[in-house]
């Protein structure tokens, strides 16, 4: 991402804190791409590490104390589980960023990926 950390917390509308929050793009349960700010960053860095390797690790849904926002749109690249990227036909993982709605908010989430 090409904005600093305080940049992008403030555009999410999180306070920046130091030991920084996971941003997981999924897809809410009508199917529209929205983005998950979660306070368990350490567990999203071993899934990705995981994924990075091919690894499958599920379930990967967040628990909801984990949640701290929810925003439309993805805010993030995209990166694709080792399923998502069988699915798709990727042989490497995908990278896209939809526009963010900031006044939108809400949703549920489904399996990431």
């Amino acid at each position: 991402m090409e904005e600093s950390y305080i940049e992008i917390c403030t555009r999410l509308g999180v306070e920046a804190r130091p030991e920084g929050w996971a941003i997981w793009n999924t897809w809410a349960m009508d199917g529209q791409p929205i983005s998950l700010v979660l306070v368990d960053s350490g567990g999203t860095e071993g899934l990705l590490t995981n994924w990075s390797r091919g690894i499958e690790v599920y379930p990967v849904t967040p628990l909801p104390a984990q949640v701290v926002l929810t925003r439309q749109g993805w805010v993030t690249p995209m990166t694709l589980s080792p399923a998502g990227a069988r699915r798709l036909g990727a042989t490497r993982p995908t990278y896209q960023t939809l526009p963010m709605n900031p006044d939108a908010s809400g949703g549920s989430a489904s399996p990431a990926g």
